[in-house]
């Protein structure tokens, strides 16, 4: 099978967006793709992390490239970082695994962090022209700390970053280079940025591995998402320096903001037991569009299909992957998101996992849209209101 069958249009679309955005700004890939991940494309917050921290340590490092070639990173604060970020990043993802990775638990402590993540980066978007003054007078005035202390001070801010990046994907970036402006005053600017691309590296790459050793990546989404990505890079740093930064530092500020917003309202809503969703009109409106979302995407409507079809003695995920010619580790990836909507279930047969259409959460649905159709008028509304009062 060519291996662009697994591409899927949206999300190369996705990954061309955010990398052009990279490009253009020098953003951080986490902190706009990760939170695309879970509000548009309904991923699930663990999985999105996972995924997102891998496409973060794509857009980093060919930074780091360049950084090393030109001589511009300081190796010994780069240490420094990973002496603190590697251990922190361990013990962050030993706790994932104790929440589980699909679990409630997990969704809403990632989701959490994410949300904080976001506004921390933001404020420090929409502050650091102040920062890079309050340093550059203190290091007029030859205010820096010894350096056992800024050591020290490094490697906390690594342990820091280890937790953060590790739960959300975000902060390697612009909380990173925040931090070190604060701590290396003296030091050239564009080796602070080379250090803290560097060190972003392996602590997304670790970070990410960790997350595949506990079953949160989705390789086909990552190949589709890096398809986008190179080209958006590419294009967009041939235009970066026609770019407006401090407009573009503010714009992206905003949008990191709105998609903290957004994260919170959902998770309002998202991560609440179904059996609370009918406890009031607003419930059951958020539960719909949690279930359409779900929907709203071409293989997984098909997929609903194909299981409604099969009826109650439902398939194989390997079956259904071959009835609908597209790789498994796809459908597996769509069959978990349409089972954590309420629109699929799942059996073991021996060694089989069978899935079938939840008729239940499917007819809900259904019920959700007829719901007072017409006001009950049953020469408008046809045979279904008719079979239900009779029922």
């Amino acid at each position: 099978m060519d291996i662009l069958h697994t591409a899927d249009i949206a999300y190369v679309a996705s990954g061309f967006g955010v990398g052009f955005l990279v490009g253009l700004t020098g953003a951080g890939g986490g902190s706009l793709m990760t939170p695309l991940l879970i509000l548009l494309f309904g991923v699930h917050p663990a999985t999105a992390v996972g995924t997102g921290l891998f496409y973060a340590c794509a857009t980093k490092a060919g930074g780091s490239g360049v950084h090393a070639f030109n001589r511009t990173i300081d190796w010994r604060i780069v240490a420094r970082l990973a002496t603190g970020s590697a251990p922190a990043a361990a013990l962050t993802l030993l706790v994932l695994r104790s929440l589980g990775v699909e679990s409630e638990k997990s969704g809403l402590v990632i989701s959490k962090m994410l949300g904080i993540a976001l506004v921390l980066t933001a404020l420090s978007l929409i502050f650091r022209q102040t920062l890079l003054r309050a340093v550059a007078s203190r290091t007029a005035t030859r205010q820096t700390p010894a350096d056992g202390a800024t050591r020290n001070l490094t490697i906390a801010t690594g342990a820091a970053l280890g937790v953060l990046v590790t739960v959300s994907s975000v902060g390697a970036g612009a909380l990173g280079m925040t931090a070190l402006l604060a701590l290396y005053p003296r030091q050239p600017l564009v080796r602070l940025v080379g250090s803290d691309i560097a060190h972003a590296v392996p602590l997304t790459l670790v970070a990410g591995v960790g997350h595949w050793a506990i079953g949160d990546i989705d390789f086909t989404l990552l190949f589709s998402l890096l398809l986008g990505l190179l080209p958006g890079i590419t294009i967009a740093s041939m235009l970066a320096p026609l770019a407006p930064e401090r407009l573009l530092r503010l714009i992206l500020a905003g949008v990191l903001i709105l998609a903290a917003w957004r994260l919170f309202a959902w998770l309002k809503f998202s991560l609440t037991p179904a059996s609370h969703f009918y406890n009031s009109k607003i419930m059951e409106i958020m539960d719909a569009v949690g279930r359409f979302s779900a929907l709203a995407q071409e293989s997984r409507l098909k997929i609903v299909r194909a299981l409604i079809s099969k009826g109650p003695s439902g398939i194989a995920a390997g079956a259904l992957a071959e009835a609908l010619d597209a790789p498994a580790s796809t459908i597996s990836f769509h069959l978990k998101e349409l089972a954590n909507a309420g629109l699929v279930l799942s059996r073991k047969e021996g060694r089989r996992v069978i899935y079938v259409a939840d008729y239940a959460g499917i007819r809900e649905l259904v019920d959700f849209l007829m719901a007072d159709c017409c006001q009950g008028d049953p020469r408008l509304c046809g045979p279904y209101v008719i079979k239900e009062k009779a029922s």
